[in-house]
């Protein structure tokens, strides 16, 4: 029982505070900004702030000290609110889910949480950018379908991590490049493949073994080191902005390999209106092109931005108040557009805030 409530806080903790990889560009060491999210994906051209140390480095530009906060929600948010609630109320074994067609109904499909949050400081130095910052990412996977009670899929993994980078702008080009080190871990499983692999139906109970006895044995999960590289380059002839980044982890939790990100795309900029288009995780073979394919908008007007834009079969869409020192955005999901172009099965969506001093 005592495994039990501690799943259930750890999945609260990480919903209140707040993709899993095989659905979502988002794993240790690597995120993507509310801006992206909701502007079709698209970051190579238009990553700005502490994020583009990660995503495209020749874009860094230092403003100070930051910090960010992204929390991502499935669309069943309140539903799972609902079930955690009576699960606490009155704790209740796994066998439990597995004849409960309420509680079943509430999480049934592919569902992920995800926090993010982090700060950083950036200066120039001469005539070159330096920044660097710290982070604390997590997320809470699962997959559950009636058809098949006997291998429902279920995880949580947590990273904390620092990356330090620097850009120079040459003219029109400017390059980048950045390095960062960290620790993630699987926290469910604590042992085994991720995710782990539940059998309601004959041992609902033996998942148990898998998830910590105590918030203590936690961070003790997070044990693997893991090394993030990124390189960027940036060409603007005019208005118009070519670039490319590759993104390089050393130990990629999710996937148990190295990780080369490659990613390359063009935006054109005229007065209020940003337009991008890019091609994401060029070097995966096994995803198609129009899983690749990133296109988005976006309006600033100053204090107001509006995002638009078409990201792996789904329209995406954003807004966000920009205000002098805090910018708080939110982006979605909206809806899906075409079930062929990749797998990406719920609508998602975060609520952020930034800041910098």
């Amino acid at each position: 029982m005592k495994k039990l409530l501690t799943l259930i806080s750890l999945m609260l903790v990480l919903f209140c505070a707040g993709i899993f990889a095989y659905q979502w560009e988002e794993f240790p060491g690597f995120f993507k900004p509310f801006e992206s999210l909701a502007m079709g994906g698209v970051y190579t051209t238009t990553a700005q702030g502490l994020s583009a140390l990660v995503l495209n480095p020749a874009l860094y530009e230092p403003q100070g000290f930051e910090m960010f906060f992204y929390p991502f929600v499935s669309n069943n948010l309140f539903s799972v609110g609902s079930v955690a609630s009576q699960l606490i109320s009155n704790p209740a074994s796994l066998t439990e889910l597995a004849s409960n067609t309420e509680l079943l109904n509430s999480m049934l499909g592919i569902h992920s949480y995800t926090m993010l949050s982090g700060a950083g400081y950036g200066d120039n130095i001469g005539d070159v950018s330096v920044g660097g910052f710290g982070a604390l990412q997590g997320s809470v996977f699962w997959n559950i379908s009636l058809d098949s009670l006997d291998s429902i899929e279920l995880g949580t993994w947590l990273a904390y991590y620092g990356v330090v980078g620097a850009s120079m702008e040459f003219d029109n080009l400017s390059f980048g490049a950045s390095v960062g080190v960290g620790m993630n871990g699987s926290v469910i499983p604590t042992t085994g493949s991720y995710p782990l692999t539940v059998d309601l139906l004959s041992d609902p109970e033996g998942a148990l073994d898998s998830i910590p006895s105590d918030f203590s044995n936690i961070l003790a999960s997070v044990n693997k080191a893991f090394f993030v590289t990124s390189i960027g380059a940036a060409y603007d002839i005019g208005s118009l902005r070519l670039a490319g980044s590759l993104f390089v982890n050393t130990a990629e939790l999710l996937r148990n390999t190295q990780l080369y990100w490659l990613t390359v795309g063009a935006s054109y900029n005229w007065n209020i209106l940003t337009v991008a288009v890019e091609l994401e995780d060029v070097l995966n073979q096994s995803k198609s092109l129009w899983r690749k394919l990133n296109m988005g908008a976006s309006v600033d007007w100053d204090f107001l931005e509006l995002y638009g834009g078409l990201h792996a079969g789904w329209l995406t869409g954003g807004i966000a108040l920009d205000m002098k020192f805090v910018k708080i955005g939110f982006a979605s999901y909206v809806t899906e557009y075409s079930s062929y172009a990749g797998f990406t099965p719920e609508q998602k969506y975060t609520i952020t805030i930034n800041g910098n001093f």
